[in-house]
Protein backbone atom coordinates (compact mmCIF):
# COMPACT_ATOMS: atom_id res chain seq x y z
CA UNK A 1 0.00 0.00 0.00
CA UNK A 2 1.59 3.44 -1.07
CA UNK A 3 1.97 6.00 1.35
CA UNK A 4 -0.70 8.49 0.31
CA UNK A 5 -2.87 6.13 0.63
CA UNK A 6 -2.25 5.20 4.20
CA UNK A 7 -1.82 8.90 4.56
CA UNK A 8 -5.84 9.43 2.99
CA UNK A 9 -6.76 6.54 5.77
CA UNK A 10 -5.33 7.87 9.15
CA UNK A 11 -6.84 11.40 7.83
CA UNK A 12 -10.35 9.59 7.56
CA UNK A 13 -10.51 7.71 11.03
CA UNK A 14 -8.82 10.53 12.55
CA UNK A 15 -11.33 12.55 10.74
CA UNK A 16 -14.38 9.85 11.77
CA UNK A 17 -13.25 10.36 15.39
CA UNK A 18 -13.19 13.59 15.88
CA UNK A 19 -16.15 14.02 14.04
CA UNK A 20 -17.79 11.17 16.41
CA UNK A 21 -16.18 13.19 19.49
CA UNK A 22 -17.88 16.63 18.70
CA UNK A 23 -21.19 15.00 16.96
CA UNK A 24 -22.55 14.47 20.63
CA UNK A 25 -26.16 16.11 21.18
CA UNK A 26 -25.23 18.85 23.31
CA UNK A 27 -29.56 19.72 23.25
CA UNK A 28 -29.64 16.49 26.23
CA UNK A 29 -27.91 16.86 29.54
CA UNK A 30 -25.64 14.17 31.00
CA UNK A 31 -27.74 12.12 33.38
CA UNK A 32 -25.95 11.52 36.44
CA UNK A 33 -25.98 15.68 36.67
CA UNK A 34 -29.48 15.64 37.32
CA UNK A 35 -28.80 12.61 39.30
CA UNK A 36 -31.42 13.38 42.87
CA UNK A 37 -33.96 15.73 40.48
CA UNK A 38 -36.61 13.19 39.46
CA UNK A 39 -37.29 15.26 36.60
CA UNK A 40 -40.19 15.01 34.59
CA UNK A 41 -40.75 16.56 30.50
CA UNK A 42 -42.77 19.42 29.75
CA UNK A 43 -45.64 20.47 29.78
CA UNK A 44 -45.87 19.02 32.98
CA UNK A 45 -49.40 18.13 33.60
CA UNK A 46 -50.75 16.50 37.20
CA UNK A 47 -54.09 15.58 38.08
CA UNK A 48 -57.32 15.80 35.79
CA UNK A 49 -58.38 19.66 35.77
CA UNK A 50 -55.22 20.83 37.82
CA UNK A 51 -53.00 23.87 35.56
CA UNK A 52 -50.44 22.73 33.46
CA UNK A 53 -46.53 24.15 32.82
CA UNK A 54 -45.98 24.62 29.68
CA UNK A 55 -43.07 26.60 29.85
CA UNK A 56 -40.37 27.47 32.39
CA UNK A 57 -37.06 29.65 31.87
CA UNK A 58 -34.17 31.35 33.66
CA UNK A 59 -33.47 34.78 32.30
CA UNK A 60 -29.82 36.33 32.66
CA UNK A 61 -30.12 39.45 32.82
CA UNK A 62 -26.79 41.31 33.90
CA UNK A 63 -26.45 40.63 37.64
CA UNK A 64 -29.70 39.18 37.69
CA UNK A 65 -31.92 35.52 37.36
CA UNK A 66 -35.44 36.42 36.45
CA UNK A 67 -38.39 33.40 36.53
CA UNK A 68 -40.42 32.82 33.54
CA UNK A 69 -43.58 30.31 33.44
CA UNK A 70 -46.35 29.86 31.60
CA UNK A 71 -49.32 27.64 32.68
CA UNK A 72 -52.74 26.65 31.01
CA UNK A 73 -55.86 25.73 32.90
CA UNK A 74 -58.11 23.62 31.50
CA UNK A 75 -61.13 25.78 33.17
CA UNK A 76 -59.82 28.84 31.92
CA UNK A 77 -58.32 32.15 33.21
CA UNK A 78 -60.36 32.97 36.41
CA UNK A 79 -59.47 29.31 37.91
CA UNK A 80 -55.85 30.53 37.89
CA UNK A 81 -55.90 34.06 38.38
CA UNK A 82 -55.06 35.35 41.99
CA UNK A 83 -53.88 32.10 43.17
CA UNK A 84 -50.40 32.16 44.51
CA UNK A 85 -48.29 30.15 42.69
CA UNK A 86 -44.88 28.60 44.39
CA UNK A 87 -41.41 27.54 41.97
CA UNK A 88 -38.29 26.95 43.84
CA UNK A 89 -34.62 27.37 41.79
CA UNK A 90 -31.95 24.74 43.09
CA UNK A 91 -28.78 25.67 43.94
CA UNK A 92 -27.22 22.57 42.58
CA UNK A 93 -28.19 20.88 39.51
CA UNK A 94 -28.62 16.98 41.39
CA UNK A 95 -31.81 18.71 43.49
CA UNK A 96 -30.21 18.73 46.85
CA UNK A 97 -30.64 22.21 48.02
CA UNK A 98 -33.35 24.76 47.19
CA UNK A 99 -31.73 28.28 46.12
CA UNK A 100 -34.73 30.43 46.47
CA UNK A 101 -38.55 30.33 46.54
CA UNK A 102 -40.28 32.81 44.51
CA UNK A 103 -43.87 33.19 44.40
CA UNK A 104 -46.55 35.21 42.03
CA UNK A 105 -50.11 34.58 40.52
CA UNK A 106 -50.49 34.22 36.90
CA UNK A 107 -52.41 36.84 34.58
CA UNK A 108 -54.38 33.98 32.56
CA UNK A 109 -54.21 30.83 31.39
CA UNK A 110 -51.67 30.14 28.29
CA UNK A 111 -49.87 34.05 29.35
CA UNK A 112 -46.68 34.11 30.30
CA UNK A 113 -45.16 35.29 33.66
CA UNK A 114 -42.30 36.74 35.31
CA UNK A 115 -41.51 35.54 38.42
CA UNK A 116 -39.46 38.05 39.32
CA UNK A 117 -36.14 38.01 40.28
CA UNK A 118 -34.59 34.70 41.94
CA UNK A 119 -31.59 34.87 42.43
CA UNK A 120 -28.58 37.73 42.24
CA UNK A 121 -25.03 37.37 41.57
CA UNK A 122 -24.10 39.01 44.77
CA UNK A 123 -25.90 36.30 46.84
CA UNK A 124 -23.79 33.78 45.13
CA UNK A 125 -21.53 34.47 42.96
CA UNK A 126 -20.47 30.75 41.75
CA UNK A 127 -24.14 29.66 41.70
CA UNK A 128 -24.48 32.02 39.37
CA UNK A 129 -22.01 31.55 37.19
CA UNK A 130 -22.98 28.14 36.60
CA UNK A 131 -26.99 28.64 36.15
CA UNK A 132 -25.98 31.24 33.58
CA UNK A 133 -23.69 29.06 31.91
CA UNK A 134 -26.08 26.20 31.32
CA UNK A 135 -28.35 25.77 28.85
CA UNK A 136 -31.12 24.22 31.28
CA UNK A 137 -31.42 23.83 35.04
CA UNK A 138 -33.48 22.10 37.04
CA UNK A 139 -36.97 23.58 39.27
CA UNK A 140 -39.69 22.84 41.26
CA UNK A 141 -43.26 23.66 41.03
CA UNK A 142 -46.21 23.88 43.06
CA UNK A 143 -49.38 25.20 40.87
CA UNK A 144 -52.63 25.65 42.22
CA UNK A 145 -55.91 26.72 40.99
CA UNK A 146 -59.29 28.27 42.32
CA UNK A 147 -60.87 24.64 42.13
CA UNK A 148 -58.27 23.26 44.52
CA UNK A 149 -56.46 20.83 41.52
CA UNK A 150 -53.00 21.30 42.11
CA UNK A 151 -49.83 20.40 40.02
CA UNK A 152 -46.74 19.34 41.70
CA UNK A 153 -43.00 18.53 40.03
CA UNK A 154 -39.46 18.96 38.80
CA UNK A 155 -38.29 20.16 35.47
CA UNK A 156 -35.79 21.92 33.71
CA UNK A 157 -35.99 25.49 33.14
CA UNK A 158 -34.72 26.98 30.17
CA UNK A 159 -31.86 29.28 30.50
CA UNK A 160 -31.86 32.65 27.98
CA UNK A 161 -28.38 34.27 27.78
Amino acid sequence: MSNSCRCLRATIIASLAIFAACGNDTTQPPTDLYRNCVLEPLPLTGTAGAPVLTSAALECQGRFINLLATAVDPQGDADLQNVVQRIRVFEEPDCNSISREVTDDFVGSGVEESFGIVFEQGMDPAVFARICASSRWPIEVELFDVSGNTLRGRVLATVIH
